[in-house]
């Protein structure tokens, strides 16, 4: 009897789905003054599900209709509407391709009563001062509010024992009108913490208050690069940053080599070390070139909150330099209860050497090391060229000396270090 094997063969492909992103939409600023409504709207696709010529900003009432385009990221615009103490929807809609959905809505309700906005702000820093303009608007139907005025000031904060303390400095009073304003405030000094407007009017002889807002200043910055340690190959920077009181960031010290980003070296500001001080960092940059110029700056990026927009702090570029060639060997004998007799033997190709010292320490009555005095090394074979020798006598017995270090003193291009070469233990 014979038998037959029947196989089947299934076919079976994957299908991998990959997940979209919903789109990010919201009203980020809604504002309305009279009859007329400002606004502002993010929309954030990264993953472009929607159709952005769908996008839309529609306006309802119970008596009127109407629509605005928008665009993708933020839209800012504004638009009037016929009737007071009625209630508007605002609604951001548009399309993924299978019909109109609404994503984000607002709903408002335009009183008939005095407002103030500050339409723009703009501002000039000469001379560690700014200049203010401001373009004030006011609101005042049927002239009911009397005497509208703006105060302004400004503030200086401070640490105190108790936290933040804040000055505030009182400007002149300017006097409004209905409609635009054009208002200067001048000579506010860079360090101060913020700008302070109230705007006020009387009914009835009250005090009517229509907007009282703070204004952050510009972060002002300053900052200092310095070479406090350097050898053929590498380098040591400190990045000191001056920033106002009440700010906290990140910045980044960049090692350039003609124009050519090599190595950054990102960190907080304020810098606090690990026991809780605020101290500048120091930064190691290592493997560079023999005998060669670098270019070091500070980047630090802030929120500008009058721009309403992100911006970078860039420091001054500052020359560093890796040194020419150079080497060295120290060496010692210690006699016994009487001296330590220590050579140090030098090769210098750029004559960046001047000369080496020896700091001589003791131990106190907790047996923490602490300096006594320094001994200089004497130059016994000058040659004017390339190769020195250099020796030094300690008496140790005196003072009970328990540890020699040596260092050597080095200057290049305005470049200063006493580097650490040789301890000796006795």
């Amino acid at each position: 009897m014979m038998s037959f094997t029947v196989t089947t063969s299934v076919a079976v492909t994957a299908v991998v789905v990959a997940s979209t992103a919903e789109p990010e939409v919201s009203f980020t600023s809604v504002e309305v003054l009279g009859n007329t409504v400002y606004y502002e709207t993010l929309v954030n696709d990264p993953d472009l599900t929607l159709e952005s010529e769908s996008l839309v900003l529609d306006v309802k009432s119970g008596l009127e209709t109407f629509s605005f385009p928008l665009s993708l990221g933020i839209t800012t615009g504004n638009f009037n509407i016929r009737y007071f103490n009625m209630e508007y929807e605002l609604a951001i809609k548009g399309s993924q391709g299978y019909g109109k959905k609404t994503f984000a809505t607002y709903n408002i309700i335009s009183v008939s009563e005095p407002a103030a906005r500050i339409m723009a702000t703009h501002y000039t820093e000469e001379r560690q001062a700014f200049t203010f303009t401001f373009d004030i608007f006011i609101f005042n139907p049927d002239l009911e509010l009397l005497d509208i005025t703006l105060f302004p000031s400004f503030a200086f904060s401070e640490p105190g024992e108790e936290g933040v303390v804040t000055e505030i400095i009182e400007l002149p009073r300017i006097n409004l009108e209905e409609g635009t304003n054009v208002c200067t405030l001048e000579s506010i000094p860079t360090h101060a913490s913020f700008v302070s407007l109230k705007i006020a009017g009387t009914k009835y002889d009250e005090e009517v208050i229509l907007l009282d807002e703070s204004i952050p200043l510009p972060s002002t910055f300053s900052s200092y690069i310095h070479a406090v340690g350097f050898s053929a190959t590498s380098l040591s920077l400190v990045a000191e940053v001056f920033a106002p009181l009440l700010f906290e960031g990140t910045a980044t010290l960049n090692l350039y080599e003609e124009e050519t980003l090599i190595a950054a070296r990102e960190f907080n500001v304020p810098y606090v070390d690990a026991e809780g001080e605020y101290i500048p960092p120091i930064f190691d940059f290592e493997n560079l070139s023999v005998n060669t110029m670098y270019t070091a700056q500070i980047e630090i990026p802030y929120m500008n909150h009058i721009r309403k927009q992100n911006e970078v702090y860039k420091s001054e570029l500052q020359n560093v330099y890796t040194a020419p060639y150079y080497s060295y060997n120290a060496e010692h004998i210690l006699y016994e209860n009487e001296m330590v007799y220590i050579t140090l033997d030098v090769v210098d190709e750029g004559s960046i050497i001047s000369g080496a010292y020896a700091e001589c320490f003791a131990r106190d009555e907790y047996g923490e090391l602490v300096p006594m005095y320094i001994n200089s090394f004497e130059n016994v074979s000058a040659t004017a060229g390339e190769s020195n020798q250099y020796e030094c006598m300690v008496f140790y017995t005196e003072q009970n000396i328990v540890e020699i270090r040596v260092y050597i003193n080095k200057s290049y291009n305005y470049q200063y270090e006493n580097e650490l070469i040789y301890i000796v233990t006795i």
